[in-house]
């Protein structure tokens, strides 16, 4: 039987994660990752200074969506990608397989840049501009 989760990357799930890997008992765990993305995320958590120089490569507007997860993250107390570490740490505690199940998402968002008109660029950096300055309250009020 296939269990999907539902999560946030900004909100605090580890507990309500944990109790379902209890009752179902997984053979694998599955996360919504690239294993460059994990990679990041296990150096973020390892070696801070070193992951905000690897971040230096990464596109602007990418930066920016992350900077919004990682304010929203703080404003619910926890790290941005919290749930994934939680779930990678119980298949492993448990010496579960851990299946990265996502496309390598900076190619993915190469290849939409590229295939982007400069009036949907400009909307785009625009948007990922804004989203610097959406507070935890319209955050609730769009879930």
């Amino acid at each position: 039987m296939i269990v999907l989760i539902g999560t946030g990357h900004v909100f605090n799930l580890s507990s309500a994660l944990l109790s379902v890997f209890d009752e179902k008992l997984p053979e694998i765990v599955c996360v919504e990752l690239d294993s460059q993305r994990y990679q990041a995320l296990m150096l973020k958590q390892s070696d801070p200074e070193s992951y905000k120089n690897r971040e230096n490569n990464v596109p602007i507007i990418y930066k920016m969506l992350a900077r919004f997860q990682e304010g929203m993250a703080n404003e619910y107390g926890v790290t941005a990608g919290q749930e994934m570490i939680t779930a990678i740490n119980y298949a492993r505690d448990h010496q579960l397989p851990v299946a990265f199940i996502d496309m390598n998402a900076q190619n993915l968002f190469s290849k939409m840049l590229k295939s982007m008109s400069i009036s949907e660029k400009l909307k785009l950096l625009l948007s990922g501009f804004g989203v610097l300055f959406i507070s935890k309250k319209n955050v609730e009020k769009e879930l």
